[in-house]
């Protein structure tokens, strides 16, 4: 949604933009593609903007697409190069199991694009020597969608996030988390519980034993309503494992997190430092010891503190509105069509 809809959405609605989204595509004749819309009826549209296409005929579709005149831009919003092995999509994408659909093919098919898009600036460097031009379009937020609630009054310190997807973030939190909310008497809520057989509770993984400390959950749910995850929230804690797939990460959750009018703490990761020091907003665990982290949850356990520091992170994430920040994927429209 942030990196294709979101944005694409808001292009539609200015002038010289015709926008629609498309769920699959098929080759014509002449080699150009043909994309069908949410009606089912299929288009041959100048440009197309794709994502995470890893499939092993990619290249030649896009090769004949691009002969035929089509502009193919492809985006990239993860290092899939440097996946932790505690990741689901290190298998999911990995060659030796899925040798149709992998992200040996996601390389070459970037390659073979007009032009990249990523959201950060390692993933720029990533895939910099590939061929194809690079653009930085950093990920922003619809901030309609997202209603501030008081996180003075709200009581869990929490994490939103789906577990399957993570390196061994949760590993920072278990070396002082679960002695914290013991001692003040908090409790511990998670957003975006898979729910599925096998994956583990947030809480066991860090070590938080509910028959001591309070605990809830908040399944994965629709977009629509996913704004709705944070509203348990008193503080968002936005641990983040010191390793290359973990430095190409957005600074999303941060700002999500202030889109909600919550206060986060997170790791100090060159995204999360960039939106942090950038907006003078947020905190950041700058030292990684567990004291730090500590020292800011003491400091946040005031109701005041909160609603200060929830209030200035949500005029921070008012500047990364998409009705203002569209233009940036409309710069690189204009410059791959020039």
């Amino acid at each position: 949604i942030y990196r294709g809809a979101m944005p694409l959405m808001e292009l539609d609605k200015h002038d010289g933009y015709d926008v629609f989204l498309s769920w699959t595509f098929r080759p014509a004749a002449d080699g150009h593609l043909e994309c069908m819309d949410t009606t089912g009826e299929y288009h041959s549209p100048d440009v197309i903007w794709v994502q995470r296409f890893m499939h092993r005929e990619a290249v030649n579709l896009f090769s004949h697409a691009r002969a035929a005149g089509q502009i193919i831009l492809n985006d990239l919003d993860d290092n899939f190069w440097n996946l932790p092995k505690s990741n689901v999509a290190y298998e999911t994408t990995s060659p030796e199991r899925n040798p149709d659909f992998n992200r040996d093919h996601y390389r070459k098919a970037l390659a073979a694009s007009s032009a990249i898009t990523v959201s950060t600036p390692s993933l720029a460097k990533e895939v910099e020597r590939l061929g194809p031009p690079v653009f930085l379009c950093r990920n922003m937020i619809d901030i309609e969608r997202w209603q501030p609630h008081d996180p003075g009054m709200a009581e869990a310190v929490g994490w939103i996030g789906g577990l399957q997807w993570r390196a061994n973030d949760m590993g920072i939190l278990r070396q002082f988390l679960p002695d914290f909310l013991e001692d003040v008497g908090v409790g511990f809520y998670h957003g975006g519980d898979s729910q599925v057989p096998g994956v583990k509770k947030v809480w066991d993984v860090i070590g938080i034993n509910p028959q001591r400390t309070k605990v809830a959950a908040t399944p994965l749910c629709h977009i629509g309503q996913y704004p709705g995850l944070f509203t348990p929230l008193a503080i968002s804690l936005i641990p983040l494992e010191d390793q290359k797939f973990n430095h190409a990460k957005s600074a999303l959750k941060a700002l999500e997190s202030s889109a909600a009018g919550v206060p986060y703490i997170a790791s100090d990761l060159p995204e999360q430092r960039w939106f942090t020091e950038d907006g003078g907003m947020g905190r950041l665990a700058k030292n990684w010891k567990p004291q730090t982290w500590l020292d800011h949850l003491d400091e946040l356990l005031d109701p005041e503190v909160r609603r200060e520091e929830g209030v200035a992170n949500r005029k921070h994430a008012e500047a990364f509105d998409i009705r203002d920040k569209w233009t940036q994927w409309a710069d690189v429209l204009k410059e791959i069509s020039a």
